[in-house]
């Protein structure tokens, strides 16, 4: 199934929104710009999302080119780099 570039876009957002929530709940007793450090497995982010690994995979590059998540332990897991962009976006509330 083909997702419109505006569902393509929001996944996106989604997902990384899941990769900041999970590495927050990894870094819980983590204080300032340091829990941003913790990497997640990119596929369990995929698995709340109810994303197959071709569509996470598809994402995690994309979010990778645009500097919002960094690749880590051999492309297995991403760390959140988007800090400025959930902000932008208020999902922090």
């Amino acid at each position: 199934m083909l997702s419109s570039p505006e569902e393509t876009r929001k996944l996106r957002f989604k997902y990384l929104y899941e990769v900041y929530k999970l590495a927050m709940e990894k870094a819980e007793h983590t204080s300032g710009f340091d829990r941003f450090r913790y990497a997640v497995d990119k596929y369990e982010v995929g698995n709340r999302l109810n994303l197959n690994r071709n569509r996470v995979d598809n994402i995690v590059e994309y979010l990778y080119r645009e500097d919002l998540v960094k690749i880590h332990s051999m492309g297995k897991s991403c760390a959140f780099t988007g800090y400025s962009e959930i902000t932008r976006l208020n999902l922090l509330t």
